[in-house]
């Protein structure tokens, strides 16, 4: 009996939504810092709800999906675990018989990575950079050497 290979893939994404109000937050929040600067109560107490409504936004914004290969079929199942508010990154499953090709953006939150299909149809996977860069690193590489093996077609 013939078992499929099948590889999974697990990411993490964040929303950049998250990196933008974050950083919002944090300027207002320094301002008002340097602004009570010779009131050591206040000046902790605001450096302190900097932290943590940075931190805050942080983990509501991140999810994780994963990526499912199923060799036998020439499948990529997209299933999330956590979803992310605001995001573009749909379950589904691609024929990855379709696949032309693909193309990898870094980005200060995020890595992009985009693969394009006959009909026209692109599918982007937003891979955070920002809270998981190791782990996250090594899945996109696995990731990459998979879609290179669909998109090198001769």
């Amino acid at each position: 009996m013939n078992k499929a290979k099948v590889t999974i893939i697990k990411m993490e994404t964040i929303s950049v939504l998250a990196a933008i109000a974050s950083w919002f937050i944090s300027m207002l929040l320094f301002a008002l810092i340097f602004n009570v600067s010779n009131h050591l109560f206040l000046y902790l107490s605001f450096l302190v709800l900097n932290f943590v409504s940075f931190y805050g936004a942080l983990k509501y914004f991140t999810g994780t999906f994963e990526i499912t290969f199923n060799e036998e079929e020439n499948t990529a199942t997209v299933r999330w675990e956590k979803k992310v508010i605001l995001s573009n990154i749909k379950e589904q499953t691609i024929d990855l018989n379709l696949a032309t090709k693909h193309k990898v953006w870094s980005g200060r939150a995020n890595d992009r990575v985009k693969l394009y299909l006959n009909d026209g149809s692109t599918v982007t996977w937003d891979i955070s950079s920002f809270l998981n860069a190791r782990k996250n690193g090594t899945a996109q590489d696995a990731l990459i050497k998979l879609l290179k093996k669909y998109t090198a077609k001769i």
